[in-house]
Parts: structure tokens; sequence; C-alpha cells
């Protein structure tokens, strides 16, 4: 029998390209040529597989490697570096854009008009104090410079916002504006990467009583030393959403002289827009009760009537912070709770 050495040898060559064909970890797959590839990769653009509704990037590295690469899912990364077809320079989870103008102390507009959402904190909102402050930080810090975005697990708010932690020049912005006492920490589950980090600056600000953590001087003034809370239900009977006026607190004068509460300020962690009191005072000894749902005001009862949403309970049960602010925007008192009550 004539034997077929060339055929021989295309069957062993075949059985080394398997073997030693490409290795990568991670998302690599599907490799197809020899050498071991690289670490770097010139890519095309996503393409979805019909078959299994996956994304994927055909891609080629400086060995001319080929292999596809598949979109992480949503408790995967890749950090493996790629090439936009744009030419724009980016990751799996982080990428770099234009931020062409600051909405307010949480939120930029990217030059694509693109919002995005800075993950992990809240700011003052529009009209509440150190909303400009916020602002025009958050200005200096990134108005039309490029950032780098980097994602975590919900990739948009209800609104279309993309939600990102934002980095200039290895800064983290979000931490920053935090440290400085310009934000507060607002964790959206399950977005809580850096909630460790976020939380010991917070407490850093609170320490330090920076910006919005600043409280009233002077003598005679009513702070935490004279306005408390005697009793807090966060946890409505039944559905919180259907009993708003089963959630409230109860705030206490226990100083020697009267506190002026008007225009005093009561908010959650959220952005809603915070409880206003009417023309009161809080005479020294006496409570007062703020509720969640609509009433008549009298002399001891008060009624956020919270309106808007389709839930419009106010308190979390799983854990909120409570802030009140004097009629400066100096904060008097800084409620966290966790559980129910």
């Amino acid at each position: 029998m004539k034997i077929n050495y060339a055929l021989i040898m295309a069957i062993l060559l075949i059985g080394v390209v398997f073997i030693s064909g490409c290795t990568q970890t991670g998302q690599i797959t599907s490799p197809s040529r020899t050498p071991p590839c690289a670490p770097n990769w010139q890519c095309t653009g996503w393409s979805e597989c019909s078959s299994f509704g996956k994304q994927t990037r055909t891609c080629i590295d400086q060995n001319n490697c080929e292999a596809t690469i598949s979109k992480p899912t949503e408790s995967q990364s890749c950090t493996r570096q790629i090439i936009e077809p744009s030419g724009q320079e980016t990751t799996l989870n982080k990428s770099t854009a234009f931020a062409s103008r600051v909405i307010d102390g949480d939120s930029i507009e990217l030059s694509n008009n693109i919002e995005v959402r800075l993950l992990g904190i809240n700011t003052p909102e529009r009209g509440q104090p150190y909303y400009q402050e916020s602002t025009d930080r958050l200005k200096k810090l990134v108005e039309g410079k490029n950032v780098v975005l980097e994602d975590d697990i919900e990739d948009k708010d209800q609104y279309g916002r993309l939600l990102r932690y934002v980095f200039i020049d290895n800064l983290f912005v979000n931490l920053q504006l935090v440290k400085e006492g310009y934000a507060t920490v607002y964790i959206l589950q399950p977005n809580t990467k850096y909630e460790t980090s976020l939380r010991n600056a917070e407490n850093e600000a609170k320490t330090l009583k920076l910006n919005i953590w600043k409280q009233p001087t002077g003598e005679n003034i009513c702070d935490n030393r004279c306005v408390g809370i005697s009793y807090f239900k966060w946890n409505a009977e039944g559905n919180d959403c259907d009993n708003l006026n089963g959630e409230y607190v109860k705030f206490v004068n226990t100083c020697s002289y009267s506190c002026d509460l008007t225009s005093w300020t009561v908010k959650d962690e959220s952005s809603r827009n915070p409880y206003v009191f009417p023309i009161f005072v809080l005479e020294s000894g006496k409570t007062v009760t703020l509720y969640t749902g609509c009433g008549t005001d009298t002399k001891t009862q008060f009624y956020w009537c919270s309106s808007g949403y389709s839930c419009n309970a106010i308190w979390n049960n799983d854990g909120d912070t409570l802030y009140l602010r004097n009629s400066n925007g100096e904060l008097v008192l800084n409620y966290p709770y966790t559980g129910f009550s």
C-alpha cells in the first residue's frame, strides 16, 4: 500500500494547531490560529448572534491570531484592551467620553447628548442648599474634558440615563464629591462596587463638617442638641404605598427655649423634593409629628402629602437616612437607620 506522507503530515499539523492554538481565558473563545495570542486585540464592533442572542466581537491580535470575544454578563467583566472602529480606547466595562456639559452636581451630558447619572451619590436639587456649590464643583472637575466612565451591574436608570462611575486623571470624581462634602452616599442596589469607599469618605466629611455637613454655631442655637427624633415609624402597617400616614416621624425640642422651624426641610436619601415646614415654632419640651400622606395641618401634626410617584411612601423599610436642615440650609439632623420598625 502506498503511504501518503503528505496526508499524514497534514493531519499531524492540524493536531498540533488544535492543541497549541490560542489559549485565552475569560470571554475569549473559538480561536483558530497559532501562535499564542498576544494581550492586545484589534476588534470590530459588536455583532448579534441570532441563535443565542449573545453579543460578540471578531478580534485579530498582533500575531494574526483570530478569536471572538463575548460581551460579558452583568456579573462578569473583561478588562482586555480593545480598539473601537472609531479609534476610541475602551474596555468592556470602561470607556472614554467627552463631558460637554454638567447638568447638576450628580449628572453630566456627553458630546453625543447622552446623559450620565453618577453612581453611588446624591447631591442637592435645584433650589436646595449647596445645589449651586455642588454643581460648580463638578463643572470644575469634568466639564469640557475627556473622562473615563465605568459601569456597575445596571446600565441605565428609569429615565434612560447611563449609570456610571466617573474618573479623570486617575481621580475618582464620585468619591471626591463625597469626600469634599458636596454629595451624600446614595446606593442604588445592586450597584455596590464602591459602596465601602464612598461610605468611608462620607464619614470623613461628616467628621470634618464640610459643606453640606456644616452645623449651626452660636448660643441658643437650635441644632441637634435641641431638636431630635422622639419616635420614627418608617415601616407602615400593611402596604406602605397604600398607608402613607402609617409612616411618620416625631420631632421633639429638648432645649429650654423655643425653636423656630419655619422653612426647615426634611428629606430622605433620594432626590425627591423635601418637605418644607410652614410658619411654625416648636416650643420647649413639645413634639410635632410629620406624616407622609395628606391631611389637615394642626399645631402638633403636619402632612407631607407625598405624590407624583407610583409609590408615594418616603421612608425605605430596609434602611434610609433622614436629613433635617434649618432655614439657612445648615444640617441639624442626620439620622440613618436600617431594618424594620
